[in-house]
């Protein structure tokens, strides 16, 4: 078994999503599979000793622990975003240190406090180029377990003397999208086949895939070249780039204008239903339609908090056109 660990929830969020994982019985924070487990470790030397102590003692045949996470860089000449393979792993104030098989040319420093100053990330800097908060605790485990360990960091900041926890807490998502893609890419034996043209916009800067939304690309774009032959030239990607848009939503509208070349019927039913049910909407309501449009049927949702909305949402619900829905769910647009 391979055991993935993470100080904190947010590096470890796509994990969590994409590998098909469910919680220890005997043990918080222990995520297991048949192959691979997930740790949340927390941050600190003592914290990240203790808890990787007690989940090997739970995993039968653990072979390997990999720790995934975030770290600053006490060089401003390391790029952000960068993810690195520590060469060997120091620790503050400790004279032992951990040595990997498979690495970068960089090593990587614990440190005994989260909250560095210029000065002490200069004293850090005669030691290693990147620094952390639980790699060395886990190596120090590993070694006494005769675990094989990795450590794998993505940089997320140039340590100085500003305040930017916050900012870090924001990319939380962008950071475990980027550690995901790379464990897939270079960790994971059963990885994915991809696409020349799905790399290729995937890389490209004015789009920011998800995971979740690379995955439905691919599947959008093998059903569409099965059906229509369509390449690369056919996405029209100038259509996208030229609005004024972020990255994300970029990618988000152009998966949407993929659905929309292969399910155009559905897709004509979904414009319909959003139409006929805005007006509700803009109060706070959520409708919920059948998976595959096939009935005449939705749940309604709302938060009523007091009973001036309680009775206008009972109007507006009251007026809701029956006859058009059931004529769009069988396909006459004409309402």
């Amino acid at each position: 078994m391979r055991l993935l660990v993470f100080a904190h929830r947010g590096e470890a969020q796509t994990f969590l999503k994409e590998l098909s994982l469910k919680s220890h019985p005997k043990m918080n924070d222990l995520y297991i599979s048949e192959e691979i487990a997930i740790l949340l470790c927390s941050e600190g030397l003592l914290s990240s000793v203790s808890k990787l102590s007690f989940a090997l003692g739970k995993l039968e045949n653990c072979h390997d622990v990999i720790n995934f996470g975030i770290c600053g860089a006490l060089e401003s000449s390391i790029e952000l975003g960068s993810i690195h393979r520590a060469r060997t792993i120091y620790a503050e104030n400790e004279f032992k240190s951990y040595s990997q098989n498979e690495h970068d040319s960089i090593d990587l420093i614990t440190a005994k406090s989260r909250a560095l100053t210029s000065a002490q990330a200069e004293k850090l800097n005669v030691v290693a180029q990147l620094v952390d908060r639980e790699a060395w605790g886990l190596a120090h485990v590993c070694k006494e377990y005769g675990v094989d360990f990795q450590a794998i960091k993505l940089v997320s900041d140039h340590i100085t003397d500003a305040e930017i926890c916050q900012l870090i807490k924001d990319q939380a998502e962008v950071y475990s999208d980027k550690l995901y893609d790379y464990y897939q890419r270079e960790l994971n034996q059963n990885k994915e086949a991809q696409s020349e043209v799905a790399a290729k916009i995937f890389s490209h800067p004015e789009f920011y895939f998800t995971v979740s939304q690379k995955r439905q690309f691919n599947n959008l774009l093998s059903a569409l070249s099965q059906k229509e032959g369509l390449n690369e030239e056919d996405l029209e990607l100038d259509q996208f780039i030229q609005l004024d848009l972020l990255p994300k939503q970029r990618a988000k509208l152009l998966c949407d204008w993929m659905t929309k070349r292969l399910y155009p019927f559905k897709s004509m039913v979904q414009e319909k239903l959003e139409e006929l049910t805005s007006e509700m909407k803009t109060y706070g309501a959520e409708f919920k339609f059948d998976k595959n449009l096939e009935k005449s049927s939705y749940q309604f949702q709302v938060l009523i908090e007091s009973e001036q909305a309680q009775n206008h949402m009972g109007d507006l619900l009251k007026k809701f056109p029956w006859d058009k829905f059931e004529k769009i769910m069988k396909g006459d647009f004409n309402v």
